[in-house]
């Protein structure tokens, strides 16, 4: 299946594509009566809606706002209402364990969709063992499912050595064997630069130096005149959104930018032109462009796209930027694993919740209208889930799909056991 035809309207294309899908008749369902009214389900969801990581917290609470919206008007969970309360981290850990605490203590959530920021993670997962209350953290750092897991944790995101282990190889063969690795310095960052350079050098590279540059630093030309410009082949750079707009505008001025390969986390870019990164590579858990998603799931991706309001390029239409779309699904997902969780072992209480994870451990999703990038497999051992991973370039301002890694490559060996 191609792409949607010029002059076919998207309604239309998902009719013809054959999939159900619940967003296109939702607005015209009759009111739900719920079975279990007095027992919602209630979520928790710490979301970065305010600094340095706002781009991240709006994309995983707009798919999680609509993925309760749909599952609300098509009869909640199990007969139960979902009750979807966000708050908002700050992008700060303080604030990220107060508003978990707030969530699971005051609110009384049965469960909690976890932020994108990796310091949060690590903190919060002690919060979720302590209260006996399955999370779902977002972010990427290795550790947040190896050294800082436990048993009522589980991740749907990538992890950083997921995205090492299965990206490496290609990188290394296609971009070239001397390294200079850049990466913000907190917990993230510093998880990205470390294990690439591990693993170039195991795939006979070397990492020539690993720079890391600390948060909100606006001045980044003292850091990016360490590079070795006479041995350097390939400059590896973790950064956000605000930082990578920094991180290429001051390596322009350098002069740098045509003189090396380049390959950046997908986070990097998300939200931003992408034109400064002409020829740069990424590597991430989904493709930006419809046309270039798979041809089995693409028809689940555009309806997905369709509910979340984002088009076929990649652009939230509400805001009119380029959308994380590989994040977007975060919130969506999480929520949906929670109704199959729920209604495959008939959940009521927080005494039940062992139930639930004994259903999460090495549950493997399909790709649906439910789970629209594809199947994952949620490891029973670490409780981290595995997904194909993709190599997008940008070409003439926009993602081109360069290569897709199957999900297999990128097991690398447990960090830790949080099997039950």
């Amino acid at each position: 299946m191609k792409g949607r035809p010029r002059g076919v309207t998207r309604r239309e294309f998902l009719k013809k594509s054959g999939v159900a899908v619940a967003a296109a008749g939702a607005a015209q369902l009759a009111p739900v009566v719920y079975t279990h009214a007095a027992s919602p389900i209630k979520v928790g969801l710490t979301a970065e809606l305010t600094g340095v990581l706002a781009e991240f917290g709006y994309w995983i609470s707009n798919g999680a706002k609509a993925a309760a919206k749909l599952i609300n008007e098509n009869g909640g969970i199990a007969g139960r209402e979902v009750v979807l309360i966000v708050e908002d981290t700050e992008s700060k850990p303080p604030s990220g364990v107060r508003k978990t605490r707030k969530l699971i203590q005051r609110n009384k959530v049965d469960f909690v969709i976890g932020s994108h920021h990796s310091g949060i993670c690590l903190a919060t997962n002690l919060i979720y063992a302590e209260q006996k209350t399955v999370g779902f953290p977002n972010g990427a750092a290795t550790s947040i499912m190896g050294a800082k897991g436990n048993p009522f944790v589980f991740r749907m995101n990538q992890s950083v050595l997921h995205e090492v282990f299965s990206a490496s190889a290609w990188a290394v063969e296609n971009l070239g064997k001397q390294w200079t690795l850049l990466g913000l310095d907190y917990a993230w960052g510093q998880d990205q630069v470390n294990r690439w350079a591990e693993r170039v050098e195991l795939l006979g590279g070397k990492a020539l130096d690993r720079i890391m540059i600390p948060l909100g630093t606006d001045n980044m030309i003292p850091y990016l005149s360490r590079i070795n410009q006479g041995e350097t082949e390939v400059i590896f750079h973790a950064f956000l959104s605000a930082s990578a707009a920094s991180f290429v505008q001051q390596a322009g001025d350098l002069g740098i930018l045509e003189k090396f390969r380049f390959l950046g986390v997908y986070d990097s870019v998300e939200g931003l032109d992408l034109s400064p990164f002409e020829g740069n590579f990424f590597h991430s858990p989904f493709v930006q462009r419809l046309e270039e998603v798979p041809e089995d799931l693409r028809p689940f991706d555009a309806a997905f796209r369709e509910a979340i309001g984002v088009d076929e390029e990649g652009m939230d239409l509400k805001r009119r930027r380029i959308s994380g779309h590989a994040h977007n699904v975060l919130g969506w997902e999480n929520l949906y694993l929670l109704k199959n969780a729920v209604e495959a072992t008939g959940y009521r209480k927080k005494k039940d919740m062992v139930d639930i994870i004994k259903f999460l451990q090495g549950h493997e999703t399909k790709g649906s209208f439910e789970f629209p990038h594809g199947g994952k497999l949620i490891r029973d051992v670490d409780h981290q889930a595995f997904m194909d991973i993709y190599i997008q370039q940008v070409v003439n301002g926009r993602f081109k799909l360069a290569g897709r890694v199957p999900k297999e490559a990128g097991m690398y060996p447990p960090q830790g056991n949080l099997k039950i």
